[in-house]
């Protein structure tokens, strides 16, 4: 569990935001520069459960990825916790890999687990949300503690799937096989088979991949196929060379790669191409 330390509301309408969808006259709460809600109503209110409206990853209004909380009370506490009844699994929303649960809570509660407010914390957050009625706020159900106690304990183990892993940026390009099957003669290609067991973003074309970098920036790992099927003109030598030419417009060196084509003369090519643009790039 975590406890305020610092309490702020911001009128949208004076913040910047992604787009023009900020919903000016709604507010933004943040406690510790988490996101608790970028919706408060001019009444300056929560009410039941809410959603962030616009998307804390991509800034879309509509966009529900995540986000999803609840307020209850228990004892002299508040608590903001998951809307454990709309959630189909605890599993974190995953943005880079379009996986886990879309109605999760932000990622503050996977990595501390349960937001708890009493005392001058409490004091603090009426005065700034003035329309909050205490008498208003539903007491915890035993339903709802039991999910709380579980929600802790997972908080505190962090299984596998628990959390979602954004850092972990890794580009699988290849037409149909998945990252899993590639492991089978990675090592014969020099490179560790481990590593496709982790979590990987499958970009399946030349369009797919161009658009993902130029949008979200250079990964930290991309594996290359070369043969992309014949539905598509380029090859994975042609993502190569786009790669290329984008480090060298904007001036940066490349992500860690790998080459899992088992096509030998692409595989020599896209090998080499990345080989020689990285030992020119030391000189």
């Amino acid at each position: 569990m975590w406890r305020p330390e610092k309490i702020e509301l911001i009128k949208n309408s004076v913040i910047a935001t992604k787009n023009d969808y900020c919903f000016e006259d709604c507010y933004t709460l943040k406690i510790n520069d988490c996101i608790i809600c970028n919706s408060v109503n001019p009444k300056l209110t929560l009410e039941g459960c809410w959603q962030n409206n616009t998307c804390t990853f991509c800034g879309a209004e509509g966009c529900h990825t995540g986000g999803m909380l609840r307020l209850v009370k228990q004892g002299n506490s508040l608590m903001f916790i998951p809307d454990f009844e709309c959630m189909e699994s605890y599993e974190e929303w995953d943005f880079w890999r379009v996986k886990g649960e879309s109605e999760c809570p932000p990622h503050e509660w996977y990595e501390r687990g349960i937001l708890v407010v009493e005392g001058d914390a409490m004091q603090q957050l009426l005065s700034v949300l003035r329309g909050l009625s205490l008498e208003k706020i539903p007491d915890a159900s035993q339903k709802q503690l039991d999910s709380i106690l579980e929600w802790e304990n997972l908080v505190k183990e962090k299984p596998l799937g628990f959390m979602a892993l954004p850092e972990l940026r890794y580009l699988f390009l290849d037409d149909i096989r998945n990252p899993i099957d590639a492991s089978s003669f990675a090592q014969s290609r020099g490179v560790n088979p481990d590593i496709y067991k982790e979590g990987w973003i499958i970009l399946r074309n030349y369009l797919e991949f161009t658009n993902w970098i130029t949008n979200f920036g250079l990964p930290d790992l991309i594996s290359f196929d070369h043969d992309l099927g014949e539905a598509d003109e380029h090859t994975g030598m042609d993502c190569a060379k786009w790669l290329v030419n984008y480090c060298l417009d904007n001036n940066c060196a490349l992500p860690q790669w790998a080459v899992h084509s088992a096509n030998p003369a692409g595989y020599d090519n896209i090998k080499g191409l990345l080989m020689s643009f990285e030992k020119n790039a030391k000189q």
